[in-house]
């Protein structure tokens, strides 16, 4: 949706741009629980022509759910293994000289691929503390950020030791700003969880860390993630959960338990994946 677009739906649908004031009041009005964090999806374009941009976003989201932590998957594709990227692949003779060339993981430097502008905004955040996870990291604002987002092992990198273990553990909150299931990382944990005919195992995977104080491609066995039935699942969990919705900005939003989702999936994969 180009920028145009998006001014002239602001403009038909509230008669104004979508400012700070209207996030914090349109967030508040979804009544999410304030002792419990809460993981966030959204779309900058879904919500509408923000009066500041993305950084707007994210203060009314910190502003509007304090005391509560706010937690963003942070996924940094790009340092991931190439021989399995197709958007676009690169010729299978650079795999060496992208692993031997690429620094080592930064959290503070290295951006996120495909997350959208209000995540980039949030990990550039002089509030926020990012985790260490070279592809997968998440990132936190909030009284208990540091303790959400880290420690993350490279594998499982969605288990239950994970950042999304800890959010489950503490009964977090799954909040949607104009997406749907499709993005909803937290089903990630669900799917390590979950056993069914076929599953994949460990793949041979990598990433560039610091190792001694030096940049260094470390090998590992990596897991398996699939999302392209996670809007399936969606709509089959909504179905059985009505969730909390409202509007924020022109986004239609929602929120529901990350407990009650993953318990959901869990045996969702079981009985849907692997089946002729």
């Amino acid at each position: 949706m180009s920028e145009a677009d998006v001014i002239a739906r602001t403009e038909a649908e509230l008669g104004g741009p979508v400012t700070y004031s209207r996030l914090v009041a349109d967030l508040q009005a979804l009544e999410i629980p304030a002792d419990r964090p809460v993981i966030v999806h959204s779309s900058l374009s879904a919500i509408g022509w923000v009066a500041g941009g993305p950084s707007v976003v994210v203060d009314a989201l910190v502003d509007a759910l304090a005391p509560a932590t706010v937690v963003v998957p942070t996924q940094s594709g790009s340092r991931s293994d190439p021989r399995y990227w197709q958007n676009p692949p690169v010729p299978p003779h650079w795999w060496p000289t992208i692993r031997d060339s690429t620094p080592a993981f930064d959290p503070l430097r290295v951006e996120t691929q495909g997350m959208g502008l209000i995540v980039e905004a949030f990990r550039t955040d002089r509030r926020a503390v990012r985790g260490p996870h070279p592809t997968v990291s998440f990132a936190a604002i909030g009284p208990d950020a540091a303790r959400f987002v880290s420690p993350h092992d490279l594998v499982p990198q969605f288990g239950d030791a994970s950042p999304l273990g800890r959010l489950y553990d503490a009964d977090a909150v799954i909040l949607q700003l104009g997406v749907n299931h499709g993005t909803n990382t937290s089903l990630h944990l669900a799917e390590t969880r979950a056993e069914w005919p076929g599953k994949p195992g460990p793949i041979e995977d990598g990433a560039s860390l610091l190792v001694d104080g030096r940049p260094q491609w470390v090998a590992f066995d990596g897991e398996v993630a699939y999302a392209d039935d996670f809007e399936e699942l969606g709509d089959a969990f909504m179905a059985a959960h009505p969730p909390h919705e409202g509007r924020v900005g022109v986004a239609p939003s929602r929120w529901c338990s990350m407990v009650t989702a993953v318990d959901f999936a869990t045996p969702w994969f079981a009985a849907h994946r692997g089946q002729a």
